[in-house]
């Protein structure tokens, strides 16, 4: 017990004061915090602040759903379906709909895959990431926002291609295939 108080007096952080340094859209909110560490320090810490999304892999049989789009500033890659959750939206549903929006598809089973933080320390966004199977094909209906949506599905072969060759090179994605080895084996 005593231990424990120990490492926690050891490793507490004081807030000594916090600031909105800047919003912006597509962005977040970027604020400066200064911070007191256990060694007496005293240091600013700069972080994003931005709501959560899901990742959702959509298996059509054995092959992924994936989106190539542009990520401005970056060039052109394929990712897992990904999107932000709306007001009084669950992320299931929020899954659900961002599958039907980007790729068309919807799906007759889902499974939470779990959660993931995009860079601790300097990020605050989580990911839920989902599984979708047993999957329909529809229209999709990409946002008007300048989303630039190919599907196409991969082989197991195919994205562990992609992977080498930097086609995918989202950090999420990579991610969140490894959350999904048990289903979508590369």
């Amino acid at each position: 017990m005593a231990v424990r108080r120990f490492i926690r007096r050891q490793t507490r952080l004081r807030v000594l004061a916090s600031r909105v340094a800047f919003r912006g859209d597509g962005v977040g909110s970027v604020h400066e915090t200064r911070l007191r560490f256990p060694s007496g320090a005293v240091r600013t810490w700069t972080y994003l602040i931005k709501p959560p999304f899901v990742m959702v892999l959509a298996l059509a049989g054995k092959q992924l759903v994936l989106v190539r789009q542009h990520r401005y500033p970056q060039r052109r890659a394929w990712e897992a379906v990904k999107g932000g959750i709306e007001r009084q939206e669950t992320p299931l549903d929020a899954a659900k709909r961002e599958l039907r929006e980007e790729t068309g598809f919807t799906a007759r089973r889902w499974r939470s895959l779990g959660r993931i933080m995009v860079a601790p320390g300097y990020f605050n966004q989580a990911g839920y990431v989902f599984l979708a199977r047993n999957l329909r094909a529809g229209t999709a209906q990409p946002e008007t926002n300048g989303e630039v949506l190919k599907v196409a599905t991969a082989t197991p072969a195919r994205v562990r291609t992609l992977l080498a060759r930097g086609g995918i090179y989202d950090s999420v994605t990579m991610a969140g295939l490894l959350m999904a080895r048990r289903f979508f084996p590369l």
